[in-house]
């Protein structure tokens, strides 16, 4: 069985919001989180009003962990209709030689009704669940394209994160911030307030969220909180009921702390990022950490043919030559070749597709992102595209990164939120003034494997808060997209939202 089958497949991001202070000081009784004997969380004091708690905010409780406040149960998916036993049903009954043809045409045609109507009831199902397509909002692909523009320009490594997650990450750093600080995530996440924030966001859990054997698209989120200070209540409401966030309690500081944190990210990120989720730790200074995890499995829609897969030469920007194994197919389909670049997507069997850009001979990567590479990758779908023999050359690839984001954050506009004094998290910690929490670092991990079945990855992101024509008949032109060279990658869900984006300068590592 190949690698990626072994293992969950992940794309993960994951944000911690580590709160750090500047003094220490003794919890205010009244809204206090800390358990009482019995180890329940007493009953909290109204919440201030910019905390806007919802109407319901009660998650769902199951307490798989000493300390929970809150265990959020994820959206409910409707369960698809058994192709596999549609079919054997059907070549069941064609194998029957004591029926007339009358006799089995009209069973057939009962069996088609059946299954018709359940794929339809399903789909029906699946589109109560998400509404109206999302499409690649205004907000979401800005919010994309900033951050893209900041982390995968002007080096020569590779470079991996999950727009997706990190977008979700920030819009929980802004449930629990107020003033200026909020304002400024607001501005970089594109809502103009927290209460489109939080229709956007539930809007990607929904249009995302999948699972299935070979293909997932699993979000979680939690919040970890200091046992012995104090918080509002109203937004530790919001992120369960919006954000499906659970709550958890620990003794900041701790190894037991530190082990049930990674053991949370390790669970839901397939285990992918063990070597990076062992970094993360929590400090005596620590009042609270925000993780939120993306987990991505996609097999092919076509897979590649082991046969096919030899070894080649990668060229990496430095014109140093690698050389490792090349997978080769060659479909009829849609394209864009624009200046300098081409774009071409492989779709993944359930929803979403891979999209490759690849930058002509001599032109970089860097010019390829300045010439518009990135927002054709991601309107790929609504360009003027023409229909190629695509004739695929595709190296198998496992890449890394590990970024500080801390500056990219403060270049895009988010600055308050990590000055001591100037950060307000006020709508979630009670001591606000005597606490000055403010986030002291983001560091962001990411990883993806493709190979011949398929691609996983996994990510995530610490925040330390001391927190895509007609087809005309005839030959059709060839494009060849021969991966040999740096390009960028984008893993899309459905309707085309970024889970992952990336560039590869080397398919080594």
């Amino acid at each position: 069985m190949k690698q990626w089958m072994k293992r969950p497949t992940a794309l993960l991001l994951v944000l911690l919001l580590l709160l750090g202070m500047t003094a220490c000081a003794a919890p205010r009784e009244s809204v206090s989180t800390a358990p009482d004997e019995t180890g329940a969380a007493p009953e909290q004091t109204e919440a201030p009003e910019n905390a806007d708690t919802p109407e319901t905010s009660e998650p769902v409780v199951t307490a798989p962990l000493d300390g929970v406040l809150a265990s959020a149960a994820c959206p409910e998916l409707p369960e698809p209709p058994d192709e596999a036993a549609f079919w054997e049903a059907v070549n069941a009954l064609w194998s029957q030689e004591d029926l007339t043809d009358e006799e089995r045409a009209e069973q057939d045609q009962a069996l088609w009704d059946d299954y018709s109507a359940k794929s339809d009831a399903y789909q029906e199902a699946l589109k109560a669940l998400r509404g109206e397509p999302v499409k690649n909002q205004a907000g979401f692909s800005a919010f994309t394209e900033k951050v893209a523009a900041q982390l995968l320009t002007g080096t020569e490594k590779n470079c991996v994160l999950s727009p997706a997650n990190l977008y979700l990450a920030l819009a929980m750093l802004a449930e629990t911030a107020a003033g200026d600080t909020r304002s400024q995530l607001l501005s970089l996440l594109g809502a103009d307030d927290a209460e489109a924030l939080r229709t956007l966001a539930g809007r990607v859990w929904e249009n995302l969220y999948l699972n299935k054997e070979n293909s997932k698209t699993l979000l979680a989120n939690s919040i970890w909180l200091n046992d012995g200070l104090s918080f509002h209540q109203g937004p530790l409401d919001i992120l369960g009921a919006d954000y499906y966030a659970s709550a958890y309690q620990v003794s900041m500081g701790t190894e037991a702390a530190d082990k049930a944190l990674q053991d949370w990210l390790n669970e839901n990120t397939g285990n992918l990022l063990e070597d990076s989720v062992q970094d993360v730790k929590t400090s005596p200074e620590t009042i609270l950490m925000l993780a939120s995890t993306l987990y991505f499995k996609g097999a092919w829609r076509d897979e590649f043919q082991e046969a096919g897969t030899a070894p080649d030469e990668f060229t990496m920007a430095d014109g140093t030559a690698v050389t490792t194994d090349f997978m080769h197919r060659t479909q009829e389909q849609s394209a864009a070749v624009c200046d300098g670049y081409a774009v071409a997507a492989l779709p993944f069997a359930e929803q979403g597709s891979m999209v490759f850009v690849l930058p002509d001979e001599g032109v970089t990567l860097d010019e390829a992102l300045a010439g518009g590479a990135l927002e054709d990758a991601l309107l790929l779908q609504d360009r003027n595209t023409t229909v190629y023999d695509v004739e695929w050359s595709v190296p198998k690839f496992d890449v890394s990164s590990a970024l500080e984001l801390m500056d990219a954050l403060q270049a895009l506009g988010v600055t308050d939120a990590f000055t001591p004094g100037l950060a307000d998290f006020s709508p979630l910690i009670a001591d606000q003034e005597r606490l000055l929490p403010y986030v002291s670092s983001v560091a962001h991990a990411a990883r993806v494997l493709v190979d011949e079945e398929g691609c996983e990855a996994a990510a995530y992101t610490v925040i330390k808060e001391e927190a895509a024509a007609e087809i005309v008949p005839g030959e059709l032109p060839v494009l060849e997209m021969n991966l040999n060279r740096p390009f960028l990658f984008m893993i899309t869900g459905l309707d085309g939202l970024p889970l992952f984006i990336g560039t590869v300068q080397t398919p080594a590592g």
